[in-house]
């Protein structure tokens, strides 16, 4: 099953740190997760897709555009973030749990409302939108990769005669802006770029210290060290909410023998053997360590920052951002604005988080179900771009 990795994926690679430090068990209180509406797109024409993306791998798709009016209509691509995501960026907290999120779909099924279709699309390697092939979904690592994949959707894409050719836009939620702002390179005739939570790290060891060190040690010192000892008990840190970055970090700070009755911190981390973490001398070196060993194995050590990209373009760009992002700063967005000028529309949402979804902290963001105000927003400049 691969939709917990998918949506740990989404902070850019905890997942990998996770899998680097190894996880543990860590004692949390149970959390009740609301599954979402079902989001219908009976309304919609819809056409089923199958996309050769190369290399051996057919891609599912599906194109959906409005049920009134003759078109062609102004057309959207979606690009999912990292990892192996499916077509509607299916989001569950656990394996068995009730899906909380499908980000794509409802924008899909919000544009499509307003005249405007919709091209989603599996990424390389999922199946059935549950599973994944580990080796075709490795291959999706590096940008190379990810870019030749994205100019076969465009393609495909272009092939439905529903489609505006002249009105067609880009859209990327965090790793897939990269995708979207490469692809825009080659292609000049885009109407526009739409980028959610675009990162403008200059190395990935900038995104993973933001998300652990800042966001999430942040919140430990602030919000868990009850007494102010500047050390974290297995009690404290039990009051983490069971959902968010910084709870999913803290995974990985438990032994394997560790169990939510009896927890055990890994001797890595745990390095004096107290049964706490100093927060400064023990988690600060410990997840310093974590991003090195990350950001050493990245397969894209020379990818450029997308405002240095897009400054070079003349495409133009809405940029959408929670201000409670725990996954991309804010400042991102804004450093990307002002390189683009008055090509830029900028959009900061109080109180979003990456997946412009209600977040209090940026260390507890969870990515989930987008409200409604950016959908409108996009809907909105799209239709002015007319």
């Amino acid at each position: 099953m691969f939709r917990i990795s998918r949506f740990f994926l989404f902070c850019l690679n905890v997942l990998a740190v996770m899998l680097v430090m190894g996880i543990g068990s860590r004692a949390i209180n149970a959390q009740e997760v609301t599954p979402m509406p079902t989001i219908s797109l009976a309304t919609l024409h819809t056409r089923d897709l199958q996309i050769d993306l190369g290399d051996g791998w057919t891609s599912s798709a599906q194109f959906t555009w409005p049920a009134e009016g003759a078109g062609p209509f102004p057309t959207v691509i979606l690009f999912p973030p990292s990892g192996p995501q499916d077509m509607d960026v299916t989001q569950q907290y656990t394996a068995n749990g009730p899906i909380v999120a499908q980000n794509f779909r409802m924008i899909a099924q919000q544009l499509g409302l307003k005249g405007i279709a919709v091209l989603r699309f599996d990424k390389r390697g999922v199946r059935n939108n549950a599973v994944a092939d580990n080796a075709q979904a490795g291959k999706s690592a590096p940008r190379g990769r990810e870019v030749a994949d994205g100019e076969s959707v465009i393609a495909a894409v272009l092939e439905q005669p529903e489609v505006d050719a002249k009105h067609l836009y880009l859209f990327g939620w965090s790793d897939g802006t990269m995708t979207a702002t490469q692809l825009a390179v080659f292609h000049p005739e885009l109407a526009g770029l739409i980028l959610q939570g675009a990162p403008n790290f200059s190395s990935l060891k900038e995104g993973l210290a933001y998300q652990m060190l800042q966001e999430s040690v942040g919140y430990y010192q602030s919000a868990l060290d009850a007494n102010k000892d500047g050390k974290l008990s297995p009690e404290e840190l039990q009051k983490l909410p069971a959902y968010g970055i910084a709870a999913w970090i803290s995974g990985s700070f438990y032994d394997s023998t560790s169990t939510p009755d009896h927890p055990v911190l890994t001797s890595a981390l745990d390095t004096n053997g107290d049964g706490l973490i100093d927060i400064q001398s023990e988690l600060v070196p410990y997840l310093q360590s974590q991003i090195e060993t990350i950001a050493a194995n990245n397969p894209d050590q020379n990818v450029p920052m997308t405002a240095d990209v897009l400054a070079r373009l003349q495409v133009p760009v809405l940029l959408l951002q929670g201000r409670n992002d725990g996954a991309v700063p804010y400042i991102d967005a804004e450093t990307i604005a002002q390189a683009l000028g008055s090509r830029a529309t900028l959009k900061i949402y109080p109180g979003l988080g990456h997946g412009l979804d209600p977040v209090s902290n940026p260390a507890l963001d969870d990515f989930g179900a987008i409200s409604q105000q950016p959908i409108d927003d996009m809907i909105a400049w799209i239709l002015a771009q007319k």
